[in-house]
């Protein structure tokens, strides 16, 4: 699986920069389109700028199939800078530990102006995976069970990458 949307697959699109691919993986990096209870996982986002756009911020969002949302993730939230983004290609990664339970899940992607906040681009539906019940430890998953999400990750900052997931 190359990660790679296309361009039908962005509801919101300025042709200034968009999300190019995405990837979910595991430690290892294999693919994981299904992923354990507490799993550890890392998000790949890259980004083509067509064209230079000052002041910009990555975020991922979590649902249910039926559209709510979960939680929200930008790369700036944990305190790294919006970035100026020249034309070319960027990656970034979101490392986080898998706080969902069992169940079907989409994560979409934006790219927004943090000075202005427009929507320079917006994927509804990036990727799907599923959470299989069982823990990805020997520990118990009971903290998992309130039926509360922590979602909490760290970004790496973007970089100019050519070939950014080996595909």
């Amino acid at each position: 699986d190359s990660g790679e949307l296309p361009l039908r697959a962005h509801s919101i699109n300025t042709g200034d920069l968009c999300v190019q691919q995405m990837k979910l993986t595991r430690e290892g990096g294999d693919i994981a389109n299904e992923v354990r209870i507490g799993e550890l996982l890392t998000l790949t986002v890259v980004l083509q700028a067509q064209r230079s756009v000052p002041q910009v911020r990555v975020g991922v969002g979590f649902h249910t199939l039926d559209g709510m949302r979960i939680g929200t993730l930008h790369h700036t939230d944990g305190g790294l800078p919006p970035f100026d983004a020249l034309p070319g290609c960027y990656g970034l990664t979101l490392q986080f530990q898998n706080p969902f339970l069992p169940g079907s899940y989409v994560i979409s992607a934006d790219i927004l102006s943090a000075l202005g906040l427009t929507c320079l681009d917006y994927i509804a539906e990036a990727l799907r995976f599923h959470v299989i019940s069982v823990a990805a430890s020997d520990q118990s998953n009971h903290h998992y069970n309130p039926g509360l999400v922590k979602l909490v990750g760290s970004w790496t900052s973007p970089i100019p990458k050519t070939d950014f997931l080996g595909t």
